[in-house]
């Protein structure tokens, strides 16, 4: 990672060209000591030198040798000056000493050693206040000095600094050189061409002894600027390369500048390099010293420099093109050993808050990897933490983010946003948090999933745990301008986050394999394979898609898979199960407000459906999932199902169940109706209750004012229990047309039933019953029912008919004529039960059994037993039954009734008393038979003159008032 290398490049720059020419240029070479007297005339013997200059000339101008023996040594305090020439030029107060050579010695403070700065050049000139004359040894304070020719100053820990032609003027308040300089300091290197320094005028009066200057408030390094600085990084070394047009250090706000095609970098490996490009880098500083390094004082003697500079902030920075035609050269990070590419406009890094901001009008460009890992945001801003650590990130404005597998360049998952997105660590759970807002996305494409929404946040393991993902503690803060960026797409820190929640509201959409889902928020928690089950959900836990998947574990009987379930909710929250690095599978799914969840089936089937005000679902793997549906109403459809609750329904897919205790609707569709007739498309059987329902697949139980209607039919009861002959399958993801058959049907408690009978859209017959309890079994067709119970039947009649069965005109070889007001009503009463046979067409009737027939004007309309009507008759006894036999000329067939046991029979112009009563619709005649008594029948065999007959057998035929003797057992002659 490029550590050090926005920094501390900088820094050290700014202090190469702070204290090379500040220190060891100024303070030298304008404290110049005045010129000593000449010798007496006519003296030729030289003066002997101070043993303290020679010692001085030979230990730290040894690369001079003529110094410790040149002609004229001058000092000051700490100044040693040595020369063979000194000779004034003008009038001007001006003086040239040549060769110049110069030790400045300090002496350090705490451990009392010397540090001692060199100066030589091939002469200097110095101009003092006043003239300069041999006669006059005070010709005041330095006010211009120059190094003429080549010049170099040398120091402790390495100082060196080569050039020539070096002025200094007290007027114009600077120090400068326009040549080419070269500089050293602690294995440090660099070069510029033309130097300059702006000093600060001293307060108050002029002194006479030293020039009227305070110190230095900038150094500045005009051109071709290259450095290459010795740093480390925690306790290796690091060589730094910095080259820029210009250089400025501005003493005063601690801030250092350079200028111009920036680029800084430094060498990773064989031919590979950190560096970053810009147009300015700026660099600010915090003094450790009080700041009164600007300001010059009466009392001080010099400006005292801050040798505890620490870093403040860092700007690097691309300029708009004086030209408007040419693109805007961008700020450019990049690190060969990380793969790592970082474009922007401006980069600024704060080390006292240690964070780092990336910007850029069209956005700030983060590329890892070739390509593999990217990022784009107008503005990116990193928190780091100790050391280097990333601990938060905000990119604001629109963006994305993309990372994909290094070998097939596959994106893993991808993010864009409009507004911003930020990671921090969470205090509470101890996770990492991303959060995407306005219109954001997240996205995984090997996984076919897609999360969007108003706003996302993610929690996940990530980096902040992660071993080797932050620099060392003892890193420099610089160190930070890369290595936060570089985590970002660092792909152990995205490729091996491990999500753990996830929360998206407003206008969430998710899309995956087994779910789509809209809502206006949505939850969702990842469990690891180790987390404790929940209630009601199994240890293994498998794909589940809503309620259908496969419904055997056997490769038999495996099923292909079902399509994604669609979800719409307000709310929707989600549990996932993940097993080591397999897909995350659902475990629990909970919806709120207004859901409707569908899974689609194959073309031209309606698709699987829940709605509802709140639906929970478990799974525990395989089929066993178990489904609440709450809601007023909630519901559930399926192929050829629709179930419908006031509040709420249950569903276990293992125990192929569904139940209900609250109020409802049930509906299937048939292939047959209740007489096992094939229909010509499936028809709906409708069920509804007040109390209960439960439903295995095969059988269904309901409770409470239970309402059942097929076609034209109705029935009501209080206990209705309903046999499928093949099941419903809440598993079967196969089934297509969803019609069943009805294999029997048992209603109690108040049993009513109904039915019309149309014939081309006109009604031919109504049927009414209520019983106490009533069994149908449609696969072998027995039919029974508990009394005591009533049926009614209307018939559209054909024409007047007699007695208890409907009669018609004896007009051979012609048909009968509707006559459409005219209907035929059966009313039958018993106490006892009734048994029948759908298929073979007849019912038995049992206990005080009385049977009432004739014609009504309406299908509304009933006969009352006191009031007879033509052809109307009445029947009591014991037992009744009641056939509809087949007849080849009719297309309803005829009717057959039978009672038996203590028969009364009426008629309206005839009255009778049997053991036995036979009605023959065919024949429109009554045999009545006795058994150890006689048969009575009374008639009028004349209008108005009634008689009685008593026969053990007898046939009477109203319509033609026929009476005929018949042995029991057989016809015999007519009376």
């Amino acid at each position: 990672m490029m550590r050090r290398l926005l920094v501390t490049a900088t820094t050290a720059g700014s202090l190469i060209g702070l204290y090379f020419a500040y220190a060891a240029l100024l303070r030298p070479v304008v404290e110049v000591p005045l010129a000593p007297p000449r010798p007496a005339a006519g003296v030729d013997a030289e003066p002997p030198r101070p043993l303290e200059n020679v010692r001085i000339a030979q230990e730290h101008l040894s690369h001079q040798k003529w110094a410790a023996s040149a002609k004229y040594h001058l000092r000051s305090q700490q100044a040693f000056v040595y020369t063979n020439d000194l000779q004034p030029e003008g009038r001007e107060g001006r003086v040239r000493l040549r060769p110049f050579a110069l030790a400045w010695v300090e002496v350090h403070p705490d451990t009392q050693t010397e540090q001692v700065f060199t100066v030589v050049s091939e002469s200097a000139l110095v101009k003092f206040a006043g003239s300069y004359e041999v006669s006059n040894p005070d010709p005041g304070r330095v006010v211009f000095a120059a190094l003429d020719g080549p010049a170099q100053v040398a120091g402790p820990n390495g100082l060196l600094i080569d050039g020539r032609n070096f002025f200094f003027s007290e007027s114009s308040a600077n120090l400068w050189s326009d040549h080419a300089v070269k500089f050293a300091y602690a294995g440090s290197l660099g070069s510029a061409d033309g130097i300059e320094i702006d000093l600060i005028p001293q307060q108050g009066p002029p002194r006479k002894d030293r020039p009227h200057i305070f110190g230095a408030s900038a150094v500045r390094l005009r051109r071709n600027v290259n450095m290459q600085l010795q740093l480390k990084q925690g306790r290796e070394p690091l060589t730094l390369t910095v080259r820029a047009g210009g250089f400025v250090y501005d003493l005063i706000a601690r801030q250092a500048v350079y200028t111009t095609n920036v680029q800084a970098s430094r060498m990773t490996g064989p031919e590979q390099y950190d560096w970053i490009d810009c147009d300015q880098l700026t660099v600010e500083f915090a003094g450790g010293d009080a700041p009164g390094t600007g300001a010059s004082s009466a009392t001080a003697e010099y400006q005292q420099l801050d040798q505890r500079l620490e870093f403040r902030r860092l700007h690097a920075e691309s300029l708009p093109p004086s030209d408007p035609q040419r693109k805007r050269k961008p700020v450019l990070l990049v690190s060969h050993a990380h793969q790592l590419e970082v474009t922007a406009e401006e980069l600024v890094y704060d080390g006292e808050q240690r964070w780092l901001s990336l910007r850029a009008a069209d956005g700030v460009k983060i590329r890892q990897q070739q390509g593999l890992n990217q990022l784009k945001a107008p503005q990116v801003v990193l928190q780091l933490a100790e050391g280097g650590r990333l601990a938060g990130a905000w990119c604001r404005g629109p963006g994305w983010l993309v990372h994909r597998v290094e070998r097939s360049a596959d994106v893993v998952f991808a993010a864009d946003w409009r507004q911003e997105l930020r990671y921090q660590p969470d205090p509470v759970s101890g996770l990492d948090m991303w959060e995407l807002g306005d219109s954001a996305t997240f996205r995984q494409p090997a996984e076919g999933t897609a999360l969007g929404g108003d706003y996302i946040r993610l929690w996940a393991t990530g980096p902040t745990s992660s071993p080797g993902s932050a620099p060392s503690n003892d890193a420099a803060p610089n160190s930070a301008a890369l290595s936060g960026s570089t985590q970002v797409l660092d792909p152990k820190f995205v490729g091996g986050l491990q999500p753990r929640r996830m929360e998206a509201v407003g206008n969430v959409v998710l899309v995956s394999p087994r779910l789509e889902a809209r809502c206006q928020r949505l939850e969702g928690w990842i469990e690891p394979e180790d987390a404790a089950p929940t209630p009601n959900s199994g240890e293994v836990v498998r794909p589940v898609s809503g309620l259908a998947n496969h419904s055997a574990t056997s490769p038999s009987n495996q099923q292909p898979a079902a399509e994604p379930f669609q979800a719409h909710a307000e709310y929707i929250g989600v549990r996932l199960r993940k097993r080591g690095q397999s897909t995350p599978e659902l475990a629990e799914v909970w919806t709120e407000g207004r859901v409707v969840l569908r899974q689609p089936q194959p073309a031209g089937q309606p698709p699987r459906t829940i709605t509802g005000t709140r639906v929970h679902l478990q799974n525990g793997g395989s089929n066993e999932q178990v489904v609440q549906i709450a809601g007023q109403p909630a519901q559930l459809r399926d192929a050829g199902f629709y179930l419908e609750a006031q509040q709420a329904i249950q569903l276990d897919r293992a125990e192929n169940r569904v139940w209900t205790d609250s109020p409802g609707a049930l509906q299937l569709l048939l292939k047959e109706d209740l007489r096992g007739t094939p229909l010509p498309k499936p028809q709906p059987l409708d069920v509804t209750w007040k109390e209960r329902m439960a439903f295995d697949g095969t059988a269904a139980t309901f409770t409470g004012q239970v309402t059942a209607r097929f076609g034209d039919s109705q029935m009501t009861c209080q206990q209705l229990r309903v046999v499928l002959s093949e099941p419903v399958s809440f598993t079967d993801l196969q089934r297509t047309s969803g019609a069943v058959q009805v294999r029997s049907v048992h209603c109690r408690d108040d049993v009513q039933f109904q039915n019309f009978t149309y014939d081309r859209q006109q009604i031919i017959e109504v049927q009414r019953a209520q019983v106490w309890e009533l069994y149908l079994d449609r696969a072998t067709g027995l039919a029974q029912a508990q009394g005591p119970g009533e049926m009614r039947m209307w018939r559209r009649g054909q024409a007047p008919r007699a007695g208890l069965g409907p009669q018609q005109s004896a007009k051979a070889n012609r048909p009968v004529e509707l006559e459409p007001a005219d209907w035929e009503y059966t009313f039958v009463k018993f106490n006892g039960r009734m048994e029948g046979n759908l298929e073979r067409r007849y019912a038995n009737f049992y206990e005080r059994v009385e049977i009432v027939h004739g014609p009504v004007p309406t299908a509304q309309a009933a006969i009352n037993r006191d009031a007879l009507p033509r052809g109307g008759g009445w029947m009591r006894c014991d037992e009744l039954q009641v056939m509809q036999l087949p007849a080849a000329d009719r297309s309803r067939g005829y009717i057959q009734v039978v009672g038996q046991g203590n028969v009364d029979l009426e008629g309206r112009e005839f009255f009778a008393k049997a053991d036995q009563v036979v009605y023959d619709e065919a024949k429109g005649a009554y045999t009545l038979r006795g058994f150890g008594r006689t048969a009575r029948l009374w008639h009028e065999k004349q209008p108005g003159r009634t008689s009685p007959t008593e026969l053990q057998g007898m046939v009477y035929n109203p319509e033609t008032r026929e009476l005929r003797a018949v042995v029991v057992g057989g016809e015999g002659s007519s009376r």
